[in-house]
């Protein structure tokens, strides 16, 4: 979908939280964004302390050795870079609050979630990506699937993604996210950066599951959030 002339008000966080000496900055900085022929509605967004990530490293196969043999536990930054494991996501879901221009204030649920599958005998590994808002102000709901084959990227310590414009990158704890939905009802170009150190779930970023293998998994918690949601259901002239 092509943009017009988008209208948007000022990055503003949504309490008092706030990033040793960036946080000012930050929305200050926040670049506008042109494009041709429509006018959209902006909300820009602001995220202080509400569930915003989980990224889940290779989910072992099966056959995968016992949780005492499986080495090494979960790396950071080394294993945000994708593997060739047979399933491996990187998933974000959180809340995002903010205010129109306006001044109305609009409230969001959002996932965005890569899925790399890479099993024996595959031509190409496949990337699925979903992508959902609920848009709790509206009261309503938007879900849509991408899949494409396409080779792992070779990356080190860090990820970048990417489904036709569809995208997500980060290191660390500081991400960038950018999705919109084929209709040109929803967009989000998301920046994060978090305020928690980085959880390692299970034994050091090792979840044993019996028989079924194991899985090494870990999460960012509490991302502070701040960039733009479009949406076509208000336009202007």
């Amino acid at each position: 979908m092509q943009h017009g002339d988008l209208i948007g008000g000022p990055i503003g966080t949504a309490d008092d939280t706030e990033i040793k000496g960036t946080a000012g900055e930050i929305g200050r900085d926040l670049p506008a964004e042109k494009g041709s022929f429509r006018r959209i509605a902006m909300w820009t967004i602001s995220l202080n302390t509400l569930l915003a990530l989980g990224i889940g490293l290779p989910c072992a196969p099966a056959y995968s050795a016992s949780a005492d043999a499986a080495s090494p536990r979960v790396r950071i930054p080394q294993d945000e870079a994708p593997h060739h494991d047979e399933t491996e996501w990187w998933y974000f879901s959180g809340h995002l609050r903010g205010f129109d221009i306006f001044g109305k204030p609009h409230s969001y649920g959002y996932e965005l979630v890569f899925f790399q599958f890479d099993f024996p005998n595959q031509a190409e590994p496949v990337y699925q990506a979903n992508l959902a808002l609920t848009d709790l102000t509206g009261g309503n709901f938007h879900y849509e699937q991408k899949i494409a084959a396409q080779p792992i990227p070779d990356q080190k310590n860090r990820f970048s993604l990417r489904i036709s414009d569809w995208s997500m990158e980060g290191r660390s704890g500081a991400d960038s996210l950018a999705a919109q939905f084929s209709d040109g009802s929803y967009g989000i170009r998301l920046q994060q950066i978090s305020l928690e150190p980085v959880v390692l779930h299970g034994n050091n970023g090792l979840i044993p599951y019996g028989p079924f293998g194991t899985s090494f998994y870990y999460s960012w918690t509490n991302l502070w959030t701040f960039g733009t949601l479009s949406t076509t259901a208000c336009r202007w002239r």
